[in-house]
């Protein structure tokens, strides 16, 4: 069985223990009869008829998953491909790491307003997602095994001090199967955003490369899996949506 204790902290989560093959496809094989499920803490039972979706319930959801229906994402990736689509995926959080360095070497206050706007942005957006947490429609899960590694990205946002403390109150496995909306195209969305509306010398430049950049970030997160369209089109939006509030709030 699959070994998780519930009060451990996300930082001690290892994310591509999560990756787990998931069906949106109702979980009523083989059930032809009234089939009593014992919950985690193993004080009552729930009764679950035949042909019922069991899907939301945790202690069903949390059953032990054999290897051999665990799918390994990487097998039918080009390596090279693979590779690139995670160089640009990652480089969201170096994105992000560069404007603190921006911040230090020029002391304009602009760059401090960006950077807390978009982790005000980031964070809020992710707390939304784990509220969509208590839907179960199939449109807010992701499409497949997310392939990521662990970068910046998870320090500054999915570990900070105020989302570490929420990772610990939620079934952190059913969170690492949730997609919308997609952080990753808050985040790049909500910095460019930013960047565009508190430097207008920068508008040009912005309008000339950005939208290159935003697309192969949202292909990157739907190539690893992470996403679907409708996914990443919301993050878009989002980040946008967020990233001009911020502006307008601090300008």
């Amino acid at each position: 069985m699959y070994d998780f204790d519930e009060n451990q902290s996300f930082s001690n989560y290892k994310e591509n223990d999560a990756n787990l093959e998931y069906s949106h496809e109702p979980m009523t094989k083989g059930v032809s009869k009234d089939v009593d499920i014992e919950d985690s803490d193993g004080k009552h039972a729930t009764n679950i008829k035949s042909g019922e979706d069991v899907r939301t319930n945790r202690s069903v959801r949390n059953e032990e998953i054999q290897e051999s229906e665990i799918k390994n994402e990487n097998i039918s990736k080009n390596p090279i491909v693979l590779s690139a689509m995670l160089w640009i995926s990652n480089s969201v959080s170096v994105l992000f790491f560069s404007m603190f360095i921006t911040l230090i070497i020029t002391k304009n206050a602009k760059w401090f307003y960006i950077i807390l706007s978009v982790f005000i942005v980031t964070t809020f957006f992710d707390i939304v997602k784990i509220i969509l947490m208590r839907y179960d429609l199939p449109f807010l899960y992701r499409p497949g095994n997310c392939i990521r590694d662990n970068n910046v990205l998870d320090n500054l946002f999915y570990k900070n001090f105020i989302m570490e403390r929420i990772y610990q109150k939620i079934d952190i496995l059913e969170y690492s199967k949730r997609g919308l909306p997609s952080i990753h195209m808050v985040l790049s969305t909500c910095i460019v955003t930013t960047i565009y509306l508190f430097f207008p010398k920068y508008r040009t430049l912005v309008l000339k490369f950005v939208p290159i950049y935003i697309i192969l970030v949202g292909y990157s997160r739907i190539y690893l899996n992470c996403h679907d369209l409708l996914q990443v089109i919301v993050g878009i939006v989002l980040g946008m949506l967020g990233g001009t509030f911020m502006y307008n709030l601090f300008k």
